[in-house]
């Protein structure tokens, strides 16, 4: 019956005319703020301009014609960010790549963009994610609101406007680059100190803890290689002074630590149950000590975690875990900071063109409170799950003092990447993919 009905299907056609298929959509291209003031004319006119910028962006195989025939032209839609749906209601900015990672893929475009505009803000952030490679662009800039009518001003914001645009080309193609780097040239990984600025690292981090009537300064985090780390300070130790100096509140607490030196002494005085104890190191130069202590994942073992929030659990690391995936990611965020979670859109987009036995993905919802981890994840559906770590331990275990921290381990559960991300992030994962097993 299959031949038959097909057939009957085909000549039910002869005699009337067909609707042309609609057109591929090249790039879509979301916009937000653009009618937030409608005498911002300045705004709409950067919009065109940049509607122009991005088609220069666009894969020529994609608009290429078949062999004898012209190319066609490339075509733009312009949509509004529906801010009704859960991708864009809070906290739109760090979730904008989820949103047009999630649009372009339904409206089977080759490339989304956005335009992304906030006049109470005075921020404009212009975005791009390439859906056929899976990696992302993101330039943001700062704009004066009372330059309106100051033709000088104007000239100088249309200027800054124009070098925003070129940044996100130039951030686009390194990516491009970055991703169809070919498979014979291995990723290499280089974790330097890239900070504007180098200041003095006290070794620990800690936060302030409420008991009773007092307010105690809590040991919370230890930079393992770190001279304080080496002479037995604790994780839940509370500082008592600083090099001499009683520290009975966190304000004098944080005075103390500031006025710290790189190369100064560094004594601690500590309360540990009902016992005290004296811890004697150095400040370090952020420089120095930084770089080095998450260089010392590198080559270990993932800690092993069950991550159950936000979708089914995946166990991660450990001898306990079921057979392993080709390779494992796993994304140390706060749930409380949005601009840690910058990588979900590319992590989505990876956990949907790899089978969960080439790539497990999960995430580590490193000192936010489980309720708030729950209702990131719910917001966000990534597609994969998390692990509530309120109390810092797992994020202590990956050597994760800055987040987001985007890990990258092989069959075996060791780390072999944790500063790939973009461009970078696909070689490094098609070069692991590739491996044969040890």
């Amino acid at each position: 019956m299959r031949p038959w009905s097909l057939l009957v299907v085909a000549a039910s056609g002869i005699g009337t005319q067909q609707e042309p298929a609609p057109a591929p959509i090249d790039q879509l291209i979301l916009t937000r703020g653009l009618a937030a003031d409608p005498s911002a004319k300045s705004v709409r006119e950067a919009f065109e301009e940049f509607r122009r910028r991005v088609k220069e962006l666009a894969d020529p195989a994609g608009v290429a014609g078949t062999p004898g025939e012209k190319a066609r032209e490339l075509r733009q839609e312009v949509r509004a960010i529906d801010v009704s749906t859960k991708d864009t209601q809070s906290r739109v900015a760090p979730h904008l790549g989820l949103t047009v990672h999630r649009a372009t893929r339904a409206a089977h475009a080759a490339s989304g963009f956005a335009f992304d505009y906030q006049p109470t803000l005075g921020v404009l952030r212009v975005f791009g994610f390439d859906e056929r490679r899976g990696f992302e662009a993101s330039v943001s800039l700062k704009l004066e609101n009372d330059r309106a009518g100051d033709e000088e001003a104007e000239e100088e914001a249309e200027h800054e406007i124009e070098e925003l645009f070129e940044s996100l080309g130039a951030a686009w193609r390194a990516e491009q680059t970055a991703a169809d780097a070919p498979a014979d040239a291995p990723y290499q990984e280089t974790i330097r100190w890239d900070g504007a600025e180098d200041p003095p690292e006290p070794g620990f981090r800690w936060s302030n803890v409420r008991e009773g009537a007092e307010t105690r300064v809590r040991v919370t985090f230890l930079v393992a290689n770190g001279s304080l780390a080496q002479a037995g300070l604790r994780r839940g130790d509370d500082v008592v002074s600083v090099n001499g100096t009683a520290v009975a509140t966190p304000p004098v607490f944080g005075r103390a630590i500031a006025g710290l030196a790189a190369g100064a002494p560094l004594v601690l005085e500590v309360r540990r149950g009902s016992e005290r104890a004296t811890v004697k190191g150095v400040v370090h130069q952020s420089s120095e000590l930084l770089p080095a202590f998450e260089q010392g994942l590198i080559g270990a073992p993932l800690p092993a975690f069950r991550a159950d929030v936000g979708a089914p659990p995946v166990e991660i690391g450990g001898a306990e875990a079921p057979q392993r995936a080709t390779a494992t990611l796993v994304l140390v965020f706060d749930p409380r900071q949005p601009d840690t979670l910058a990588d979900v859109a590319q992590l989505a987009w990876i956990r949907e063109h790899f089978s969960a036995e080439e790539v497990a993905i999960a995430g580590i919802g490193a000192y936010g409170a489980p309720d708030a981890l729950r209702k990131t994840m719910e917001e966000l559906a990534p597609g994969w799950p998390a692990a509530a770590d309120p109390d810092g331990r797992l994020a202590e275990a990956t050597r994760s003092l800055a987040l987001p921290a985007l890990l990258l381990a092989d069959r075996e559960g060791i780390v072999r990447f944790r500063r790939a991300r973009g461009g970078a992030l696909l070689h490094a994962l098609r070069g692991l993919l590739a491996a044969p097993p040890r």
